[in-house]
């Protein structure tokens, strides 16, 4: 005659041999287990199945090791696509699922002004104005005349080849 220990959680009972995660049907004897419709889990069965899941990485996130935003991301995950810096509360810019810091996001995906060449920042914090004509575009300050320099903001404007005039450039 073999004794077992009698083990009891909320009214029911279980031999030892039978106190088993449902899942993974591992001992629960004198570990910490969960409990989920009747059914006994342990705590890395219970987290699998009903634990928030990384965005990133698809793996499991403890209680408390979010980053607290709409999705649901490791800390450590959390980082420019670029520079992998943490993002932790700064500005980001999400492109093709992937998070990158500003500054990143500018090096990586600026236009350039088709007037003096540089970086065109189209999502820079501080509301930076440009002109976008087609598949090129300026700085808001740089779209000129290509002859006279006469701005163009906010008029009409013709285009020769490469350049964009004004009317009175370009009927003449």
């Amino acid at each position: 005659l073999t004794f077992s220990k009698d083990l009891a959680y909320k009214g029911r009972h279980w031999h030892e041999r039978c106190f088993k995660c449902t899942k993974c049907s591992r001992s629960l004897v004198e570990k910490p287990f969960a409990a989920k419709d009747e059914l006994l889990l342990c705590t890395e069965c219970y987290s699998n199945e009903y634990s928030s899941k990384c965005f990133h990485c698809q793996k499991t996130i403890m209680p408390g090791k979010t980053t607290g935003i709409l999705l649901s991301w490791h800390e450590s995950c959390f980082v420019c696509q670029y520079c992998q810096q943490p993002l932790g509360t700064k500005p980001l810019i999400t492109k093709d699922n992937e998070n990158y810091c500003v500054p990143c996001f500018e090096k990586q995906f600026a236009h350039h002004c088709h007037s003096c060449k540089k970086e065109v920042l189209r999502h820079s914090l501080g509301g930076a104005k440009f002109v976008s004509f087609e598949e090129c575009q300026w700085h808001e300050e740089c779209f000129n005349c290509a002859r006279c320099s006469v701005s163009l903001v906010g008029q009409g404007f013709l285009t020769k080849q490469d350049a964009v005039l004004c009317h009175e450039c370009g009927s003449s």
